[in-house]
């Protein structure tokens, strides 16, 4: 299983901290308060103090985008078994914009270190910003619940303690 912040997670925690079940709240309010707390817990890349190190091919977002661009070559093409293993880049691709600041357009775009250069910040999500703005008691809540969903049949007392300390301020 996929172990970091998404979309989903944020929604999560929305609906936790509204007190209601996520599918009680409308798709437009959740989607502003999952917004709003994008914006609280988002950290920008870390900017490296020399300039050449920003260019394309040497920055955070350059293996992103050539998954990118090996997953667009998979959709071309879906019956190539050369490109079948490109499958697997489909949360890249479907998710972008929003890992990079590019739009997909651009992603074939000539001038591609211009639109970097000019491109809106991208963001990250990390856990540590979510811990802190939801408080561990809910992350630790939200772990289990995880737990039990993923692996409902699963019995963890024999070899994990429960995680009893994260359950307090």
């Amino acid at each position: 299983m996929r172990l970091g912040i998404d979309i989903q997670t944020l929604e999560y925690f929305v609906s936790k901290i509204k007190m209601t079940n996520i599918n009680d709240i409308p798709r437009k309010d959740l989607n502003l308060e999952v917004e709003k707390m994008k914006e609280r817990v988002g950290e920008e890349y870390p900017k490296h103090t020399e300039p050449k190190k920003q260019q394309p091919g040497k920055n955070v977002i350059t293996p992103i985008i050539a998954y990118a661009k090996l997953y667009h070559s998979y959709l071309k093409d879906p019956t190539n078994p050369n490109l079948s293993r490109y499958k697997r880049y489909e949360y890249i691709y479907n998710n972008f914009e929003y890992l990079t600041g590019i739009n997909l357009i651009d992603l074939y775009n000539e001038d591609m270190k211009r639109v970097i250069e000019n491109r809106k910040t991208a963001r990250r999500i990390e856990m540590d910003s979510v811990i802190e703005e939801v408080k561990p008691p809910a992350f630790a809540q939200f772990i289990c619940d995880k737990t039990q969903e993923f692996f409902p049949e699963r019995n963890y007392n024999r070899v994990i303690k429960p995680p009893t300390g994260y359950f307090s301020d």
